[in-house]
């Protein structure tokens, strides 16, 4: 009997797809503790007005990597999908792409340093502005770093690529736990970040290699990297700016003690809704493959499993959630005013089912090069967004912010079901 069980167990974690996922997911475990661990640290030791400050400076870092990479990475992640048994194009699609990225995002770091200089307040405030200005030095190895990982994700290395994440976020808590051991100033974190991606830059640079050639023998792909990047850009920056709309307009119209309290829980929310993304790399070359070959069923055969294990295991999710935030915020933070974002934390999380269960296709028009598509529907859901957050955060204050996102996450699902169903004739639902 133990034998028959070990025999159907080893033919289920046979198939690629299954053992990427479980990597995938250890990843996001790590991920999603790594963020806990980094609420917490910075919460006790620099009180809610300190991790406002240090969650708007890294909603911004993660926007500006969005255009130092020039959406080169996505372009990575198609065209490596496509082309993996091909050497030869894989080096001349990897090389074009590092070679752009690299120079545009020195060029961009540049360009931010000078705007800070003359404008030590234009981000937010004159803290944010500070922080911003030193972490945004890490950018180039950054921008490099997801290049490298666009490729691995491309090939389906997705044991490395979860390595290389979770190692990221434990090495970003190590230096960090240094910093606040050494009662450094707040500042001071913002230098874990450029460590921890020259340390990821070193590790790849070793073992990916042969991707990369200083000799590109078909020049054509840096004119298509930068085609399918240049609308790409415009999709990841919309989709990272809908992210953080929240944390921005908390930050014009509230204060860093505001941004705290707020984040404390809802870094908490997006964790959960990014196990959908752990998913969502794994289907992404998938789906890039099968609609080159026009196999729109074995799309929706993919879709429909992954949806109906996602209900389950979603909700099992946020119910433990639900059960385990009041006790986290009472017996690990020092700082009382967190206690406030225990309602924040309940309403978006009623949000969050419905876009944790499907997210997981959000890519879907990208990988099959509906970009146009793509940039409308994210058009859609900012102005969506925007308008909630300013009518709520105007009456309701935080409640407010809250409401609006939570209200935004539903939105989002309905309006990708919509476009993915009118151009790839699939249904989520």
């Amino acid at each position: 009997m133990r034998t028959k069980i070990l025999s159907y167990y080893n033919k289920f974690v046979s198939y690629k797809f299954v053992k990427d996922s479980i990597y995938s997911l250890i990843s996001f475990v790590i991920l999603a503790i790594s963020g806990i661990i980094i609420n917490v640290l910075i919460g006790n030791a620099y009180e809610a007005s300190g991790l406002g400050i240090f969650n708007q400076t890294l909603a911004l870092y993660m926007i500006f990597s969005m255009v130092s990479s020039l959406g080169l990475n996505s372009a990575v992640i198609k065209f490596s999908a496509e082309h993996k048994e091909n050497h030869s194009e894989l080096q001349n699609i990897f090389s074009s792409a590092s070679f752009i990225t690299f120079l545009f995002s020195v060029f961009f770091v540049i360009l931010i340093i000078i705007i800070t200089f003359f404008f030590p307040a234009i981000f937010f405030n004159s803290e944010v502005t500070k922080a911003t200005t030193i972490i945004c030095l890490s950018l180039p190895f950054f921008s490099q770093n997801k290049i490298f990982t666009a490729l691995t994700n491309g090939l389906r290395h997705m044991k490395i690529y979860s390595i290389i994440q979770s190692c990221r976020w434990l090495l970003i808590i190590l230096l960090i736990t240094i910093s606040i051991l050494l009662k450094k100033e707040i500042y001071f974190i913002f230098y874990s970040f450029i460590i921890t991606e020259v340390l990821l830059f070193s590790f790849f640079s070793f073992f990916y290699y042969k991707y990369f050639s200083f000799k590109i023998t078909n020049n054509k792909w840096f004119k298509i990297n930068l085609i399918f990047g240049s609308k790409s850009i415009f999709v990841s920056f919309l989709s990272e700016s809908n992210s953080k709309i929240d944390v921005f307009f908390i930050s014009f119209f509230l204060s860093n003690h505001h941004v705290g309290i707020y984040t404390f829980a809802a870094e908490i929310v997006k964790g959960l809704l990014s196990f959908a993304s752990v998913l969502q790399l794994n289907i992404n070359p998938i789906v890039s493959e099968l609609w080159a070959k026009q196999d729109v069923s074995a799309i929706q055969k993919y879709t429909n499993k992954i949806s109906k294990i996602m209900k389950l295991v979603m909700l099992f999710f946020l119910i433990v959630a639900a059960i385990s935030y009041p006790i986290y915020v009472y017996l690990f933070t020092k700082d009382e005013t967190f206690v406030e974002s225990i309602p924040i934390f309940y309403i978006l999380l009623v949000g969050a089912y419905l876009p944790s269960v499907y997210y997981f296709a959000g890519a879907y028009l990208t990988m099959a090069n509906f970009l146009n598509t793509v940039l409308k529907q994210l058009i859609i859901i900012l102005t969506f967004n925007i308008c909630a957050c300013i009518i709520f955060i105007y009456f309701f204050d935080l409640y407010g912010a809250a409401i609006s996102t939570s209200l935004t996450y539903t939105f989002i699902i309905l309006i990708i079901n919509y476009f993915v169903k009118k151009k790839m004739k699939i249904s989520l639902f």
